[in-house]
């Protein structure tokens, strides 16, 4: 898990550096919000029972959608709809 978020934590870096960061804020079903974070993505992943690599590529993907689509907001629950597609 620390590795990811290092990992999470450098990608972020690289894209505030060449100007394209655009946080992504995911609104918790109680309605609070906090950052996305992938490595939660993929730690709900391991948790049912994917592999780490598998894990790694749908957090990869869903990341690649929300971006590629300029969402920069978020519910909990289309996040679990996009993972479970």
């Amino acid at each position: 898990v620390y590795i990811c978020a290092l990992l999470d934590f450098l990608l972020k870096e690289v894209r505030y550096m060449r100007g394209i960061y655009m946080p992504i804020v995911v609104v918790k079903r109680d309605g609070r919000e906090e950052e996305f974070a992938s490595e939660k993505i993929v730690v709900s992943c391991l948790k049912s029972g994917a592999t780490l690599e598998v894990a790694r590529k749908i957090a990869e993907i869903i990341e690649g959608r929300l971006l590629e689509r300029g969402i920069n907001r978020v519910t909990a629950k289309e996040l679990t709809c996009m993972i479970l597609e």
